[in-house]
């Protein structure tokens, strides 16, 4: 059976990605959001900066998530 690596936080990350993403926390439909691209992949092997933040909704999201609800 083959064994995925378990994700771990970049050395580097672009600070406007991660502003970005830690002003994102504290929305509840954060949730839902999912990373994909370079960035998501450098939590699997980082081999070079990025500073692309390639994101869309989970399938699990719905329209009232999508239009934000969260502190304002």
């Amino acid at each position: 059976m083959m064994q995925h690596p378990a994700p771990e936080r970049p050395r580097e990350i672009d600070p406007l990605a991660e502003a970005i993403l830690t002003r994102l926390q504290p929305y509840p439909v954060a949730r839902f959001i999912v990373l994909g691209g370079y960035f998501a992949l450098k939590h699997y092997h980082d081999y070079r900066m990025t500073h692309d933040v390639d994101a869309w909704w989970d399938e699990d999201s719905r329209e009232s998530d999508r239009k934000g609800s969260g502190p304002r």
